[in-house]
């Protein structure tokens, strides 16, 4: 996914001119597959639409601004790899254009005024990013994924160089090649079992720093780890604190080159039951500290928190209108704040409360009451 502190700087440009499109841009849907993809004749249309409901200087300019949107989809339509993405975003105007391609689709959207970043922060809301690094004691690699209400999106397959220890795409040799694992052990097995675990230990090493640097690097917080069950157990153990921290549970495979769609069919489970966990605990720390006036709950008293810059983390209902998590966003980003979008069961518990709470950096005091190490007097 997109960086979301980068797309939400859109917000503090000072324009008012912007055409700001989203497109469902899925090869995989036969509409998309025909020489006149859907989402090109969508665009076009409403691009004509969006032109003819302005006038002088700005259906001129609005008018150059389409052209550029229309020529730049209409040239990636035409090359056979098409749109590198499901989803695709445009932010143009005047002497501006930023673009991004997301692994999932965006809704069909076009708006003129100030940049609408709606559809991605939906999107970026709806679709947790995690990992799973299958090791075994030959070879390792990192499936990036996004997980979503009912699906998992898969973004990238590494595969460790251990001449670098990083997680790159391609395939590198074996690790039984790298040591020579195979040859005729003869009068020296138990030199050989030595030399043989030495390797071991230092790869599975290497593959717990590569798996760290991997999590930090895209800012993933969740991490599964599959394979076998010696070889997961050691990178696990080898893993800064940090990182094991991240590691929300271990699913066992025979082996490191197991079908992608068997990972996904074990790990969707394990990863859907950690993320539904984390909402859970956060929304009941949320109702705790609003008990101790350590949080408030409520769009208004969430809204005058995040305006005082009093509010250190929003919880707010990833169904709330668009409108109102953007604005939400936008002065979050102003003031310091963390925004964290809850769905499901945990969504549920804040039925009443507008959908939305907020964790502050300092207890609120009820008239009357001595400042929080004061006395009475």
């Amino acid at each position: 996914m997109v960086d979301m502190q980068e797309v939400l700087r859109l917000l503090d440009l000072d324009r008012h001119d912007v055409i700001s499109v989203s497109l469902d841009v899925d090869p995989r849907k036969p509409e998309h597959q025909v020489v006149r993809p859907a989402y090109l004749i969508w665009l076009r249309n409403a691009l004509r639409t969006l032109v003819g409901g302005l006038w002088g200087d700005a259906q001129l300019q609005a008018e150059d601004t389409a052209d550029r949107i229309l020529s730049f989809v209409q040239e990636w339509s035409d090359r056979p790899s098409g749109l590198p993405g499901r989803g695709l975003a445009i932010f143009a105007a005047p002497n501006l254009w930023v673009e991004y391609t997301v692994p999932v689709p965006l809704p069909n959207n076009i708006s003129y005024g100030t940049a609408n970043v709606a559809p991605l922060l939906d999107t970026h809301d709806a679709y947790e990013p995690y990992a799973i690094l299958i090791v075994d004691q030959e070879r390792a690699r990192m499936l990036l994924a996004y997980l979503g209400e009912t699906e998992v999106v898969e973004e990238d397959a590494l595969e460790l160089h251990p001449d670098e220890w990083r997680f790159k795409a391609g395939r590198p040799p074996t690790f039984t090649r790298l040591i020579g694992v195979g040859a005729g052990r003869g009068a020296h097995a138990e030199a050989f079992e030595a030399r043989v675990e030495h390797h071991l230990q230092g790869f599975w090493a290497g593959v717990a720093q590569a798996a760290d640097r991997l999590l930090r690097d895209r800012h993933i917080e969740h991490l599964i780890i599959s394979g076998s069950t010696e070889a997961a157990s050691e990178v696990r153990r080898m893993l800064p604190e940090a990182a094991q921290r991240k590691v929300v549970g271990f699913v066992p495979l025979p082996a490191a080159g197991a079908d992608l769609r068997e990972l996904q069919d074990r790990t969707l489970p394990v990863a859907k039951a950690a993320h539904q966990r984390h909402e859970g605990e956060l929304v009941q720390t949320l109702l705790d500290r609003a008990a101790h006036r350590d949080a408030v709950l409520g769009k208004a008293a969430t809204f005058d928190a995040l305006a005082a810059g009093q509010a250190m983390t929003v919880i707010v209902d990833r169904a709330a209108a668009l409108e109102v998590r953007e604005a939400v966003q936008a002065l979050a980003r102003r003031k310091g704040a963390r925004i964290t979008c809850v769905g499901g069961s945990a969504a549920a518990r804040l039925v009443g409360r507008d959908g939305i709470g907020a964790m502050l950096r300092y207890r609120i005091e009820s008239p009357g009451e001595p400042a929080a190490g004061g006395s009475p007097g």
